[in-house]
Formats: structure tokens, C-alpha cells, sequence
């Protein structure tokens, strides 16, 4: 007969420093330690939290948007490249100028 492995417990300190991160994440989303806890105890999965608060929205659109490939506007906000372009084509030709020196090609920062 095989015998099943049982996993290791894992190290008190690494326990203690994810917990504390997930706790800022929820802060900074205006979520208390005890509405968190709260969550938990209702059934909330941690990675579907994690998912909901690294999920971003096109503000164009309003859909999903891959901060991978997304593109960046003059404001900072995340935007699919081809609703950029669309929101550029009903702009008028000195506006798409001021639009376009604002779009950066690289990763977003996310400020919370």
C-alpha cells in the first residue's frame, strides 16, 4: 500500500506576513480587518479576492482590461488600445495631438 504524504505546515512567519498583506490590500480598498474577516467567514474565496482587486476596467468601454496590453491615457487610466483609437477618430485633429503625447506604451501604475 502506498502511503499519502501529508503536506508540511507552513512556516508561522510566512503565514503572518501574507495575511498582513492581504489585510493592506483590503485597506487600501476601504475594507477593515473585520469586514474582511467577515468575508472569509461568509465563504470568500482569497483568490477570488485577489482577482477582484487586481481586475481593471477599460474606462472607455467599461470591460476588462489586461494591464499587460492596455495602454495608458493623458489622465493615467487604463484603456484598450482600440477604444483609444476610436475616442481619437471623434476627437478634432489638435485634441488627438494632446491625446496621443499623453499615451504611454508601458505598464500602468496603480495608485490606490
Amino acid at each position: 500500500m502506498t502511503s499519502i504524504r501529508q503536506p508540511t505546515e507552513p512556516k508561522p512567519e510566512i503565514v503572518e506576513c501574507a495575511i498582513v498583506e492581504l489585510l493592506e490590500i483590503a485597506q487600501r480598498q476601504g475594507i477593515t480587518p473585520a469586514d474582511f474577516i467577515q468575508l472569509l467567514d461568509w465563504g470568500m474565496q482569497i483568490s477570488d479576492f485577489l482577482a477582484a482587486m487586481t481586475a481593471h476596467s477599460c474606462w472607455v468601454c467599461g470591460h476588462e482590461v489586461s494591464l499587460e496590453t492596455c495602454k495608458v491615457d493623458e489622465q493615467g487610466r487604463a484603456v484598450h488600445e482600440a477604444c483609444l483609437f476610436a475616442r481619437m477618430k471623434m476627437e478634432t485633429p489638435s485634441s488627438r495631438a494632446s491625446v496621443l503625447a499623453g499615451v504611454s506604451l508601458l505598464k500602468p501604475e496603480i495608485i490606490h
